[in-house]
């Protein structure tokens, strides 16, 4: 149905209980073509200009080709739509090529690492059952 590109953050903040870093949301811009035509944030929900909706979840992860520095690879499955517009249908979700947004290596200090956002660029492919 729609292939987007994704670039923005993965967020991670610094648990105090074991001064590791926690994955906390996403924030991205979605593009296609290099025109701006939606948002990705926590849920995980992608949100299109168009007034229309997703949430989803993760059905399988695959490590990307360097796990090290690059989020792994997810297909989700639609758990909600809101709107009328072209996320409106969709039923899977792809994350794919990803470059970067591994959480920071290493303890943090919760008493001055709060939060940190690792930028991050992905391929999203929505799709629908019918296609």
């Amino acid at each position: 149905m729609l292939t987007a590109i994704g670039m923005g953050s993965q967020n991670y903040v610094c648990d105090k209980a074991t001064s590791t870093w926690i994955f906390r949301d996403p924030t991205a811009t979605l593009s296609r073509h290099g025109t701006a035509i939606g948002i990705h944030y926590a849920g995980p929900t992608w949100e299109l200009f168009d007034g229309s909706r997703v949430t989803a979840a993760v059905e399988k992860r695959v490590d990307a080709p360097n796990p090290t520095k690059d989020i792994p690879w997810l297909l989700l499955k639609s758990t909600g739509h809101a709107g009328s517009g072209v996320l409106s249908t969709v039923d899977y979700i792809q994350r794919l090529h990803t470059r970067g947004g591994v959480a920071p290596s290493g303890a943090c200090d919760p008493a001055t690492d709060q939060t940190v956002g690792v930028p991050y660029t992905a391929v999203y492919r929505f799709f629908s059952d019918g296609q």
